[in-house]
């Protein structure tokens, strides 16, 4: 019995997948069948997914003090 070599998806091709379904509407039976995956695959992606998507909107200031970015208004203080 041959076994099938295991697929390694990016977190790019994860979230293309992804939003085939939440954002496209497809069935997620359509979507699975589509890229040969695993419906036991499809439902933790789309729970890590949906937990980790608070970073996307993370406090901005912290962030741009972290790379020295400067507000407009924090700018023309600074003269």
């Amino acid at each position: 019995m041959s076994q099938k070599e295991r697929r390694h998806f990016s977190g790019e091709e994860k979230v293309r997948i992804l939003r085939q379904h939440l954002l496209d509407g497809k069935p997620v039976s359509e979507v699975i069948e589509a890229h040969g995956i695993n419906l036991g695959m499809f439902y933790p992606w789309q729970k890590a997914f949906c937990e980790n998507g608070a970073k996307a909107f993370e406090n901005t200031r912290r962030l741009h003090s972290s790379i020295g970015y400067l507000s407009p208004a924090d700018f023309e203080a600074t003269f």
